[in-house]
């Protein structure tokens, strides 16, 4: 993924990946469970979050966030 600074370059992991609670806006505020792992860039070193939801059943997602919390 390129860098959004304009720098010319691209994002790599940089730590480790972590769950995390959130909301699908799109199903009504369902809870549901991301994967989120920090990026840098290798030019300028500017950090983000990449956030992808982990796809599981409605009584899994639940039982993760209590685990996440």
């Amino acid at each position: 993924m390129m860098c959004d600074t304009g720098c010319g370059g691209h994002y790599a992991q940089y730590g480790q990946a972590v769950l995390a609670q959130g909301f699908d806006r799109t199903q009504n505020n369902a809870p549901v469970v991301f994967c989120s792992y920090p990026l840098a860039c290798e030019t300028c070193g500017k950090h983000i979050w990449s956030h992808t939801q982990v796809e599981l059943p409605a009584e899994l997602v639940e039982e993760a966030a209590e685990l996440i919390w």
